[in-house]
């Protein structure tokens, strides 16, 4: 790529939102505020010469430390080119990391911001770290200490950081780490002790407003202008304030991450209009008048954003009492408006028991519900009543139905021409005939918690051209009788058109090597474990045939059933070993385990079993993902002799 022609000044600008670490990330004391698992910001310096230029020094700004491996390669490239250390002005060290970190901190003489990890293990080596705090100076020092540990190492780290405290004169922040007391917690005395002896604290950072009360006292000769609590305010979380000290202490409060808020309405009050009687698109005709004013009304009611909130397997929107009381005065506005926006104000429904009964007695006014969705259950009429007013309309439904004695007519599910997503949840019966009409002839995802054998039946037996998605949820997640044969017939009769399938190991046990063979369009399998060191059957996955559509498989198991960490990481090795997924998936690109989050220390990741195992993958290009759907990244490791 060739060299940008802007200035270095402009494309620092532009540059910089990508490379600056924000001030609250920087002091985050969670092990896990950059165990972020994406491409690094290094990637920037890589795009051409004058991105090199102007992203060092933005590179080099805000330095974290979070293994051996990463202190030793900077350590190497600030030696090199000792330029570079002048560019860094904070430091985050997450760990002791040996030696490399007294040549770090030699070479760093500008660092303004320190943050220090004090959850050190025995095994961790200090000695460089402890020799180089007195060769920099900063303004605010920040620690993490999520636990009360007693070694040799962190004793010795305590001890040279107070010696140092007492030589940085330009120190005038601390970020404290200490929940308890100076009893308690180790080293919180001999801290605020060199804190007190330095005379410089102005400005201090305490995790909670009560924390206060036995800090104070160990810093209260010390020029304070601001105590500030990490938790709001609160009628536990309250300082004790002292207005009689000179210089007068402000005493702060972080408040919950700033969320964005519509603007309050306009206290100006509008003047009457000058012809009171004025309407607008008055003169129009009246179908023109009609449509102008339904979208507008359909915008009004925020339409999009509720068709969204009501898709089957959408996530509850926590909003939608105040949305539904923010619709209600729209239709209070004319008669006009009453008419055009009662479709739109029924179009998506979420049902409750409060509010269900107050549905069914309009519904036959209802003329386009889109979705009903609710977590609430409904009598067998209610569903019935449903099929016959909103069939033709109907495009995604999920609210379980009682069960009490009655069977369903199958025929019901037949006047659902145009449902797309269906969520069953029923103990319920169906009856079905020899002419009972093929169920649901639109559907396209159908999603099975509960179901009685009569329902599974019916829609094996149904043609359903148009399903791609089939998600047998079965007894692990709902506590009731999985029909393993009944689910086996209904994956058989559709699994040629499937492209996302989720089933029990039990019923891909029962499928055998038939279940990639049927299903030879399946690009994501979703396989839900009895136990985490229980693995599928390797035959349920070894279909005779390549399957290579799948690209991506999931586990998924219980969280009362996660088993042993020597267990599963011994039971999924041996599985990895037997399993051939280079011969029957070729294209397999990810695995996700939905029972795990990588680790975030050096020192757990050293121990994860899973790590051993997402490397092996990456070696024939499969990416092993967490819960969260991130991937593994291999992780810089020093070697003898070498880095690599």
């Amino acid at each position: 790529m060739a060299d940008t022609f802007l200035p270095d000044e402009i494309l620092s600008e532009i540059l910089s939102p990508a490379l600056k670490v924000a001030d609250n990330v920087f002091s985050d004391t969670s092990t896990g505020a950059f165990a972020t698992y994406q491409e690094s910001t290094s990637a920037y310096l890589l795009v051409n010469k004058a991105w090199l230029r102007v992203s060092t020094p933005l590179l080099y700004h805000t330095v974290v430390l979070r293994s051996k491996a990463q202190a030793v390669a900077l350590a190497d490239a600030l030696t090199k080119n000792t330029d570079f250390g002048r560019f860094v002005r904070r430091l985050r060290v997450e760990g002791g990391f040996g030696p490399s970190m007294k040549k770090i901190l030699t070479l760093t003489p500008n660092v303004v911001d320190l943050f220090l990890s004090l959850n050190i293990y025995s095994s961790d080596n200090t000695a460089g770290l402890c020799s180089g705090l007195e060769l920099i100076n900063p303004t605010s020092l920040i620690l993490a200490s999520s636990s009360q540990t007693s070694n040799k190492m962190r004793a010795a780290l305590i001890d040279a950081l107070a010696a140092a405290i007492r030589g940085w004169h330009r120190l005038t922040t601390f970020d404290a780490p200490f929940h308890y007391n100076m009893y308690i917690d180790s080293g919180a005395s001999s801290i605020f002790q060199a804190f007190s002896h330095a005379n410089r604290l102005q400005n201090l950072v305490v995790p909670s407003a009560t924390v206060d009360r036995w800090v104070y006292p160990l810093v209260q000769r010390c020029p304070l202008r601001t105590i500030e609590s990490k938790l709001k305010k609160s009628d536990y979380n309250t300082f004790i304030e002292r207005p009689n000290r000179e210089p007068k202490i402000v005493y702060k409060y972080r408040s919950d991450p700033a969320t964005p808020q519509t603007a309050a309405p306009s206290a100006h009050i509008l003047p009457p209009p000058l012809n009171p009687f004025f309407r607008p698109l008055e003169h129009a005709p009246a179908d023109v008048r009609a449509a102008i004013w339904t979208r507008i009304i359909y915008f009004a009611m925020d339409t999009p954003k509720r068709a969204c909130n009501s898709r089957v397997g959408a996530s509850a929107d926590t909003g939608a009492r105040s949305i539904h009381q923010a619709r209600l005065p729209l239709l209070l506005v004319s008669k006009e408006f009453l008419d055009l926006g009662f479709p739109i104000f029924y179009s998506h429904i979420a049902l409750t028991w409060l509010n269900s009964a107050r549905f069914r007695a309009v519904q036959p006014r209802c003329i386009a519900v889109e979705s009903i969705t609710g977590r609430g259950n409904m009598m067998t009429e209610f569903f019935v009543e449903i099929t016959r007013y909103h069939g033709s309309t109907l495009i995604d439904y999920d609210v379980p139905v009682l069960h009490h004695g009655s069977r369903l007519d199958g025929a019901s599910f037949a006047e659902l021409t145009a449902l797309k997503r269906l969520a069953w949840d029923s103990a319920l019966g169906v009856s079905t005939r020899r002419n009972t009409p093929s169920a649901a002839p639109a559907l396209e995802e159908l999603t099975v918690r509960a179901a009685d054998k009569s329902f599974l039946a019916l829609f094996a037996r149904s043609k359903l051209p148009h399903l791609q998605v089939l998600q047998l949820l079965g007894d692990k997640n709902t506590r009731r009788v999985e029909r393993t044969a009944e689910c086996v017939q209904l994956v058989e009769a559709h699994a040629p058109k499937l492209r996302t399938l989720y089933i029990s190991t039990t019923i891909a046990a029962a499928l055998g090597t038939r279940l990639l063979t049927l299903g030879n369009r399946v690009g994501s399998l979703t396989i839900a474990l009895a136990r985490q060191d229980t693995p599928p059957s390797v035959a349920s996955l070894s279909p005779p045939q390549r399957s290579t559509a799948l690209t991506k498989l999931i586990f998924t198991v219980p969280s009362k059933k996660l088993g042993k960490p020597k267990d599963i990481a011994t039971a999924w090795t041996a599985f990895f070993t037997q399993w051939d997924y280079e011969t029957s998936a070729p294209n397999l690109a990810e695995i996700q385990f939905a029972s795990f989050s990588w680790p975030t220390t050096e020192r757990d990741i050293a121990k994860n079993p899973w790590v051993a195992l997402a490397e092996t993958l990456l070696e024939e290009d499969v990416h092993l993902l967490d819960r969260d759907g991130k991937g593994w990244r291999p992780r810089l490791q020093v070697t003898k002799g070498r880095r690599r």
